[in-house]
């Protein structure tokens, strides 16, 4: 009886024993598979990583090329604005100028204009300006176009215009105020212009 209970008891060692083995080996197989996933996640992780601060990078930069494109078409366009306010201005200058010419001078240019365009019996729109000028230039007009046999009057209505005026030859108007001769002439000239304003 005594033998069974030695041979029963070593069983139940041996049985602890390799249990206690196998509970090792189990715990180290464990730890080196947590090892090993731990660090196939933190290779993963720092693989996404990488391509998030990589990706974050790019659009950073594709942020800044945006930015800075937009900041350079604003720039430029800025740029032409100004130049376009100082030929528009350049313009303005010279209708004032026109305006104020000597009035021997001015009247002389206003009735050969009148006259050069002048096909028949006509109506002179004067503007806002001084209407004793205009007399001046009807009568000029009408010895410039004295061997045509035909004639201007000064027109009663006064035109909204400053500078130049408006020949009425039935229902055909032409307008030769300031505002339209320069608007006219301003194409050619604008090259020359902004030459002369910005070279």
């Amino acid at each position: 009886m005594v033998k069974a209970v030695n041979d029963i008891s070593k069983l139940t060692r041996k049985i602890l024993d390799e249990a206690e083995a196998c509970k090792a080996d189990t715990a180290a197989s464990a730890a080196a598979e947590c090892a090993r996933i731990s660090q196939q996640f933190d290779d993963q992780a720092r693989r996404e990583s990488d391509a998030i601060l990589a990706a974050a990078q790019n659009q950073a930069e594709a942020t800044h090329r945006r930015a800075s494109s937009q900041a350079g078409i604003e720039s430029r366009n800025l740029k032409l604005a100004a130049r376009r306010e100082m030929i528009d201005k350049a313009f303005e200058l010279a209708a004032q100028k026109l305006q104020q010419l000597p009035e021997d001078r001015l009247c002389a240019f206003l009735a050969r204009m009148a006259a050069g365009v002048q096909t028949s019996d006509a109506m002179l729109v004067w503007g806002r300006g001084d209407r004793g000028l205009a007399r001046k230039v009807v009568d000029q007009a009408n010895q410039l176009n004295a061997s045509k046999g035909i004639r201007i009057a000064l027109a009663d209505e006064t035109g909204d215009f400053d500078g130049g005026f408006v020949l009425r030859e039935g229902a055909v108007e032409t307008n030769c105020t300031f505002a339209v001769l320069i608007k006219g002439v301003s194409e050619e000239l604008e090259a020359p212009v902004a030459k002369a304003l910005f070279d």
